[in-house]
C-alpha cells in the first residue's frame, strides 16, 4: 500500500476522493486521508452500520456515479475488479500504479 498511497498523496488535491474496493488497512495511513470503501467493508462491517456512513461505505452502483462525476477519484482495486468495472464506467480509468496485487486508477 505504501507505493500506491504515496502516488495518491503526490497527485490528489483536497477535493479528490480516495477509495478502495474492500477495506485496505494501510491506505488511510499512507494517504493521510479518509478512504471510501466500495463493496464489502470487511472487518469494518459493524462500524459501517452505525449511523449514516453512506459517504464512506458504498456499493458499486454509487461508486460508478461518483467515478463518472466531475470529482477526481483515486481507487485501489484488483485487476479482476477493474476488468469487471470497465464495462459499466463511462470515464476510462487511467492506471497510475500496479503492485501486482493491486492497481491504482484515477478518472482524471
Amino acid at each position: 500500500m505504501k507505493d500506491l498511497g504515496l502516488i495518491i498523496s503526490e497527485r490528489a488535491d483536497k477535493e479528490s476522493v480516495v477509495s478502495s474496493f474492500g477495506l485496505l488497512q494501510g491506505l488511510p495511513f499512507y494517504t493521510k486521508r479518509r478512504v471510501v470503501v466500495v463493496g464489502d467493508p470487511g472487518e469494518a462491517e459493524f462500524g459501517s452500520s452505525q449511523g449514516d456512513n453512506s459517504a464512506w461505505f458504498m456499493d458499486q452502483q454509487r461508486f460508478v456515479h461518483l467515478w463518472d462525476s466531475p470529482r477526481q477519484v483515486f481507487t485501489v482495486l484488483s485487476k479482476g475488479e477493474l476488468a469487471m468495472l470497465q464495462g459499466v464506467l463511462r470515464t476510462t480509468p487511467r492506471i497510475l500504479g500496479d503492485t501486482g496485487k493491486n492497481i491504482l486508477v484515477t478518472n482524471r
